[in-house]
């Protein structure tokens, strides 16, 4: 077993570029992106994303923040709950409001 390290690029998309490649408008995302959900879920192109549902992975703070945490970034737009809480990360559900 080898313990030398590897390094891989990857091609990264925004929600932006997204909601623009699906032509305005996204009917459902997921989110498994092991703690980059908060930076695009900050995106205000959240607005044209339909039902979300994702993990969230926040291990900093405890499971009351990180729901408020949702709660405040979609609630504009989304009503969010949670699905399962599984401590420093867990599932939640978003829909438009």
């Amino acid at each position: 077993q080898s313990t030398a390290r590897q390094h891989v690029t990857v091609p990264t998309v925004t929600v932006a570029a997204l909601v623009k490649m699906a032509g305005g408008h996204i009917a459902a995302m997921k989110f498994d992106c092991e703690g980059c959900e908060w930076h695009a879920l900050k995106s205000p192109a959240m607005r044209h994303v339909g039902l979300i549902v994702g993990e969230w992975h926040d291990w900093a703070i405890d499971y009351q923040d990180s729901v408020a945490r949702l709660s405040t970034l979609l609630a504009k737009t989304h009503d969010v709950s949670v699905v399962n809480d599984m401590v420093g990360t867990g599932i939640f559900r978003a829909v438009p409001r």
